[in-house]
């Protein structure tokens, strides 16, 4: 199941201390570590998407802090057969949670980010990206499939990501190397995922988040 919170503007200072409790000491040291409250709040929110939807998936309302293992993906070291994944931008935050491995991201669509258009796209997508009247959008989708492939499989972005090539798939749900990719377009943003079968999304907003974890 994919979880996603992209209303997060109003967001302010006094709604991180109230959902502080609900956040474990790791999280709280990291939030600290970070002088902006831009990245205070995304930290802070990352981590409650993904313990809310833990609290739906599993029943539990305690959750385990999880560890990184070597390329950046998260894990629980006492729960091996739940499988999750995070991404944040600017634009919100999104968590998949799933009994086989899964790869989540959500990228803001912004045009600043075509500078590495020929070292991150593979020669027919930046053909297909040139040609469309919104490029920008298209090259968005591009780098976020791309993005949550390589965090399912565990491996990290490397160089051989303008190998990649997803300019033959238009549809929002598709099969690639065995794996199904998804598209969910937002307004400033798009959210892809990659697992073994079709995950459904669910959107979630802050006050719901607070009920999830309070139990009310």
């Amino acid at each position: 199941m994919l979880y996603a919170l992209t209303d997060i503007k109003n967001f302010a200072e006094d709604d991180l201390v109230a959902f502080s409790p609900f956040l474990s000491l790791q999280r709280k040291q990291k939030i600290d570590r970070y002088k902006f409250f831009a990245d205070k709040k995304i930290s802070a929110l990352a981590y409650l998407l993904l313990k809310s939807a833990y609290v739906i998936e599993t029943g539990k309302r305690i959750m385990e802090d999880f560890e990184i293992g070597k390329y950046g993906k998260p894990y629980f070291k006492n729960e091996p057969f739940i499988q999750f994944n995070i991404s944040h931008a600017r634009e919100g935050v999104v968590c998949g949670i799933s009994k086989e491995d899964i790869g989540v991201d959500i990228t803001g669509i912004d045009k600043r980010n075509l500078d590495c258009i020929k070292s991150a796209m593979h020669p027919n997508e930046i053909r297909k990206i040139e040609q469309d009247a919104n490029g920008v959008t298209l090259f968005t989708r591009f780098w976020s499939l791309k993005e949550s492939y390589v965090k399912c499989q565990g491996t990290g972005i490397s160089s051989k990501i303008n190998k990649m090539d997803f300019s033959p798939f238009d549809e929002d749900s598709f099969r690639y190397e065995l794996q199904v990719m998804q598209v969910f377009n937002d307004t400033n943003s798009v959210i892809t995922s990659c697992s073994a079968s079709v995950e459904p999304i669910k959107k979630l907003n802050i006050k719901q988040i607070h009920n999830i974890l309070s139990g009310t």
